[in-house]
């Protein structure tokens, strides 16, 4: 006579896995369209218009595109830091903020906390001291 089969036991109904699924399916196509409406991969890179992507920091990038700074230095040069881990983890914590912010209408453009600090003084002195260097050298 033939083998029975044993019946697969789930832990879980189909009826649950199926709405696990759609459920999982509908946040992930979410987050997919924010994050490509708000031009999410720009925030990579390093090219100061991604800054003036929200309306915010239109004024901001203006003034760095009228005076003279832009030539020598972009905003991740003073406002992240220059280490790879670091800089994306500054990214991904503004993101956080910026998003968070916008979306509940509680941004607070001109915060400064502990970890903006540290992160935008570094950078301003060594740009000073690369300055000076190169002004006595020519």
């Amino acid at each position: 006579m033939g083998q029975r089969e044993t019946p697969v036991i789930l832990p879980f109904s189909k009826k649950a896995l199926v709405f696990a699924a759609i459920t999982a399916g509908v946040l992930l196509g979410l987050g997919l369209f924010t994050f490509i409406y708000a031009e999410g991969l720009s925030y990579f890179g390093t090219d100061p218009k991604s800054c003036a992507n929200c309306h915010i920091m239109s004024s901001e990038y203006d003034s760095w595109v009228k005076g003279s700074h832009h030539a020598v230095a972009k905003c991740v040069d003073c406002h992240l830091p220059h280490a790879l881990l670091p800089k994306f983890i500054a990214k991904g914590l503004n993101g956080y903020h910026h998003s968070k912010g916008f979306t509940f209408q509680d941004f607070r453009p001109t915060r400064v906390s502990r970890t903006t600090i540290p992160t935008a003084m570094p950078p301003g002195r060594r740009c000073a001291r690369s300055s000076a260097a190169s002004a006595t050298s020519s």
